[in-house]
This record gives C-alpha cells, sequence and structure tokens, in this order.
C-alpha cells in the first residue's frame, strides 16, 4: 500500500524541529516521518529519554528451555504454580519457562535459571528426556504499575508510543494497535487512553 519497510539501527533523534523529530540511523540516515510510533519494548526506554521523556521502565528477563525430544507428551499446559513455571507444547517438543530477573539490557544471560526450571520439571515429568534443550533469555518490558505505555509524546505532537506490555505483549498487541491506530487518526478511541500516558511517570 505504498509503504517502505527499512531495516536499520536507530541511533538516536535530531530535535531541531521542535514538531517533528528526525530519526537518525546507523546508516547515517536521517528520517523525518510524519508520525513516528516507539515501541521497541525494554530497549524504549532509552529512546524516549533521548526524546527528554521521563519513563520508568526495566527489562523483567524471563528464561526458558526448549526441548526438540521429549519423549513425552502434554495434551495441554500445565502450570506449576508454587514452583513458578510453565510447561507447553512446542511442536513435537516442549518448553519449560518462566522466572523473572532484574539485570538490565546488558548483562550475560544466567541460563542456570534454565536449567534449574528443567531440573524441577523432571521431578513432575517422569521420562521427560532433556538432551539436546536449547536455553533461551528475553526481555519483558515492565512498567512499576504493570501498566504499558500507549498514546502522544508530551513533548512532541507527531510522536506516539506503545510500549512495556510485561509479560502480556503478544496478548495485548491488537488490541494496543486499534487503540493506537485510533489516537493517530483523531477517532474517538475504544476507551480512555489516559491511564496509559507517558505523562504519569512524571508525578
Amino acid at each position: 500500500m505504498g509503504g517502505k519497510i527499512i531495516k536499520d539501527e536507530v541511533l538516536g533523534f535530531s530535535t531541531e524541529n521542535p514538531h517533528r523529530p528526525e530519526v537518525i540511523t546507523k546508516s547515517k540516515a536521517a528520517i523525518a516521518p510524519d508520525r513516528m510510533v516507539i515501541s521497541a519494548g525494554a530497549w524504549s526506554k532509552s529512546l524516549c529519554h533521548q526524546l527528554g521523556e521521563n519513563v520508568l521502565l526495566e527489562s523483567e528477563r524471563g528464561y526458558n528451555s526448549t526441548i526438540p525430544d521429549p519423549n513425552i507428551f502434554l495434551d495441554k499446559q500445565i502450570i506449576f504454580g508454587e514452583e513458578k513455571f510453565v510447561v507447553s507444547n512446542i511442536g513435537n517438543g516442549l518448553r519449560i519457562g518462566g522466572a523473572a530477573e532484574f539485570a538490565g539490557l546488558d548483562a550475560p544471560p544466567n541460563f542456570q535459571r534454565s536449567e534449574r526450571l528443567v531440573e524441577i520439571a523432571r521431578t513432575y515429568l517422569p521420562g521427560l528426556d532433556t538432551q539436546n534443550s536449547q536455553n533461551w533469555m528475553g526481555h519483558r518490558p515492565s512498567t512499576p504499575d504493570s501498566l504499558p505505555v500507549i498514546g502522544t509524546s508530551a513533548r512532541y505532537p507527531t510522536v506516539y508510543y506503545a510500549f512495556g506490555h510485561g509479560h502480556l505483549g503478544l496478548t495485548m498487541a491488537a488490541t494496543t494497535a486499534k487503540l493506537l491506530g485510533q489516537i493517530i487518526s483523531a477517532e474517538k478511541p475504544v476507551f480512555d487512553p489516559a491511564p496509559f500516558h507517558i505523562s504519569r511517570f512524571d508525578h
């Protein structure tokens, strides 16, 4: 529909134009969009700070281990509440995940957390074959009030935000997109976006 996809790393912004910041990329390109949405998960914090906006956002790191040939089959996801982990089917394999770790964006993964979850799972799932398991760590963008940041910038009228969904990014993605699309198009939103505005962190 006339769109253009540019794969590049955003380094920062030029804010000489107080109404329309330019995006500065690693390839030295300067892009001046009519509208800009920052939706970079846990990395959104540094981008907001470069625009002079305060946001309380931290990476809540989660771990999992995917077992390609577990030697057992589960017909549904199992949540182990007391042990704080989940086992899910992934194709013919199993994924064992959980944990919450606050260690920032740059610290190396501590895969002992993934391995510990697998050890606990073996006590509940006799016959579980954990050979060739693959460990993974990801960043959940979390705020202190557990609400995402959705809506307009407090400083630039052409900048919008959509991040901070914690554990529920995929769950809330479609609703967030609909709400933000209505805000950008100046339509009446499906619900009041005020509780999600970035200015709440200024109080």
